[in-house]
């Protein structure tokens, strides 16, 4: 699977930020941060190739996750994390 080109610097940006990959926290916090720059579908479809996780599943997920209380000290972490590796720039190109 390849991942698109108009989906690749968000790709890459999870990539140098997650090089071991993302724990269950950390993913509801990343869906919830890339969540207002990114259509429903394209967010799906970008964790799909980040988690190996089907595209549908991804989708409940995001629809899950808008109702979801996050622990905002951990949401400062993760953007953080994001910020270390291009998420402030990734924002000015969405």
């Amino acid at each position: 699977m390849n991942i698109p080109n108009y989906l690749k610097s968000t790709y890459d940006m999870l990539k140098s930020t997650f090089p071991r990959g993302i724990n269950q926290d950390e993913y509801w916090i990343v869906l919830y941060l890339l969540y207002n720059y990114m259509s429903d579908e394209n967010l799906s479809y970008t964790m799909q190739y980040f988690i190996n996780k089907p595209d549908y599943e991804v989708k409940n997920d995001i629809y899950k996750m808008v109702s979801m209380n996050l622990n905002q000290s951990l949401v400062f972490i993760v953007q953080e994390k994001l910020n270390s590796n291009g998420f402030q720039k990734w924002k000015l190109e969405v």
